[in-house]
């Protein structure tokens, strides 16, 4: 948390191996796929931040929308799912853009904890 924070990870030594830099006011989620670490900021606008794994660089952002999400999943490296409070989005990554679909339960939504 905080205005600036980071994303560490590690080998299973525990060995540091990347930082990742950009999110902003914190993380809410965060999942990692193959080649792309996908995170949630903490700012009004929830944004979605997309990692290249190895270099551990920031390839793209996009505005996540006013709902909190709290889980993330990859489907595969284009498609990843993000889901919290009243929502669930399904979102693809192809090359610097991320661009997210609402998803909708029947009516209302509900809030959903996490994803698989």
């Amino acid at each position: 948390m905080g205005a600036k924070p980071v994303i560490h990870s590690w080998d299973k030594d525990g060995a540091p191996l990347k930082s990742f830099k950009g999110v902003k006011n914190g993380v809410s989620a965060l999942a990692v796929g193959s080649k792309y670490l996908v995170a949630s900021g903490m700012d009004d606008n929830h944004y979605v931040f997309v990692f290249d794994i190895d270099k551990g660089t920031l390839l793209t952002s996009e505005k996540g929308g006013r709902d909190v999400i709290i889980g993330m999943k990859w489907v595969d490296d284009s498609h990843f799912v993000s889901v919290g409070v009243k929502h669930y989005k399904y979102w693809t990554f192809e090359g610097k853009s991320v661009k997210g679909q609402t998803g909708v339960f029947g009516k209302t939504s509900n809030n959903i904890l996490c994803c698989v």
